[in-house]
């Protein structure tokens, strides 16, 4: 709708309303706060485009007043999908409707939408906070991304973002991804601030069933969580070379008639996808994809001039079949 006419946006709007009767009380109260309605944001702020959902905050009882300033829109408690959209109040906003004022005599997070412009993100949020007593209201939380549909390379940066909002504040913030619908949910962070972004490194376990999981706490100890709408994919990065540090032990040898053990920090080079481990004088390499184990015999540094291992120069390189590199 977002590409519409002004005129085909009157016509559409005058058209829902003949055909669904406004709702909601108006309120006479002054306004603890106001949104102002435009194309296509409720701007609560003064910043209608760096804000992605604006929030007011009230105590119960106040009221917030909805402004028009241009277009044709509506102001529509709910969010799609919400048995409860458009039951607390629905009303238009263009020039012949320019103001709504509605009262708020219970506590909890209220979220409204345009209806014709919600999915251009024009959306917004009151929560009201009660007069003292216990809080009983959990944080409501949204995925923005990844919310489905993605397909993300794995061993690559991501943006986790997310909306968690609480009628008294969100104090942590938890993070977790799964592979497969029905999969347990692995732990990404743990007590976050509630900043709304986390860079995740994505890991190359390849799939078309991954969703993120987004917890918020209250001081209450009150939860609310939400999960990626739909499946998104994470894909299978090709085989490239990627420096691991490890520490390698060398098989016993004899010098100058005494035993040494040499340790020795060394590079592993794998390709994604190829797990290494190492026994006495030999490293052994793994193959993921086609199940086979293949091995090298690791040599150890000629003698010095003593006679004796020269422990502080590096390992001489080797190769295993497939690209595996044991070198400095």
């Amino acid at each position: 709708m977002h590409s519409m006419s002004d005129a085909d946006m009157a016509r559409w709007v005058e058209d829902w309303y003949a055909a669904h009767p406004a709702r909601g009380q108006r309120s006479a109260d002054v306004a603890a706060d106001t949104f102002l309605v435009s194309n296509y944001h409720f701007d609560s702020d003064g910043d209608p485009s760096g804000t992605p959902v604006d929030t007011v905050r009230i105590d119960v009882g106040q009221t917030v007043m909805w402004k028009w300033v241009q277009g044709n829109h509506t102001t529509t408690n709910g969010t799609f999908g919400d048995p409860s959209l458009g039951l607390l109040w629905d009303q238009p906003m263009d020039a012949a409707h320019l103001e709504f004022s509605f009262r708020f005599d219970s506590t909890g997070v209220y979220n409204f939408i345009c209806r014709p412009h919600a999915f251009q993100g024009m959306t917004g949020v009151v929560v009201v906070s009660g007069a003292g007593g216990v809080d009983v209201n959990p944080p409501q939380v949204t995925v923005y991304t990844p919310n489905g549909f993605d397909q993300l390379p794995a061993q690559q940066p991501t943006d986790i973002s997310w909306l968690a909002i609480d009628d008294v504040g969100v104090t942590s913030v938890d993070l977790f991804y799964r592979d497969a619908d029905g999969a347990p949910w692995v732990t990404l962070a743990r007590d976050l601030p509630n900043s709304g972004h986390f860079t995740w490194n994505v890991p190359n376990v390849p799939t078309t069933q991954a969703r993120v999981r987004v917890v918020a706490r209250d001081a209450a100890g009150n939860v609310g969580a939400d999960s990626s709408d739909d499946v998104f994919e994470i894909q299978r990065v090709a085989g490239g070379r990627v420096a691991t540090t490890a520490r390698l032990r060398a098989a016993r040898h004899t010098a100058l008639g005494r035993r040494h053990v040499l340790r020795q920090r060394c590079v592993l080079h794998l390709p994604r996808g190829l797990q290494a481990r190492r026994r006495a004088g030999r490293v052994e390499g793994h193959d993921d994809e086609s199940g086979r184990t293949r091995s090298a015999v690791l040599r150890l540094p000629r003698r010095g001039r003593a006679g004796r291992p020269q422990l502080g120069r590096p390992v001489h390189p080797l190769s295993l079949a497939g690209g595996m590199a044991l070198g400095p």
